[in-house]
């Protein structure tokens, strides 16, 4: 029996290691991506929040802005978040 290599020990796998984490496993490895992210093969793609239609919880015609790993909600010009809302 051959024994596992460890690619990630050995530095061997091929994970974005900024977004995700190198797990061994019997005879490869595979990457766990952080959330916000998902596989894209053997690299990592950021989920783009906005388009899986996520919804933005502030009041007033906010609109939701990509962000790498994440999103937020961005009021329209001319207006700021004032108490959870946006405001002229």
């Amino acid at each position: 029996m051959v024994p596992d290599i460890d690619e990630c020990i050995h530095g061997t796998h091929n994970c974005n290691t900024t977004f995700a984490t190198c797990e061994n496993t019997d005879g490869s490895f595979r990457c766990i991506y952080n959330d916000g992210f998902t596989e894209n093969g053997y690299t990592c793609r950021d989920i783009d929040e906005c388009k899986e239609g996520i919804q933005c919880n502030v009041p007033n015609n906010s609109v939701c802005k990509n962000t790498d790993g994440s999103f937020r909600c961005i009021c329209p010009p001319g207006h700021k978040i004032n108490m959870s809302e946006c405001q002229g």
